[in-house]
């Protein structure tokens, strides 16, 4: 099983919208990535893993980004 983590420079080219570390610093986007990691488990199981399972956990990172930064 591998453990994901989260890579703020790979998450910023994937959601550029994300690009100002003044607007979304790296410490608040960790914590919306381990708000994620609540939800979706970040280790590769069956259901999801690789690529697919960093892409949602990116998603959902994103997702937390913008509802709780309006």
């Amino acid at each position: 099983m591998s453990l994901h983590v989260f890579d703020v420079t790979a998450f910023r080219a994937q959601f550029p919208e994300f690009k100002d570390p003044v607007a979304y610093p790296d410490a608040v986007l960790q914590g919306y990535w381990d708000l994620s990691t609540a939800i979706i488990d970040p280790n590769d199981n069956c259901t999801m893993k690789g690529n697919q399972l960093q892409q949602a956990l990116n998603l959902m990172t994103a997702h937390f980004a913008l509802y709780f930064n309006k």
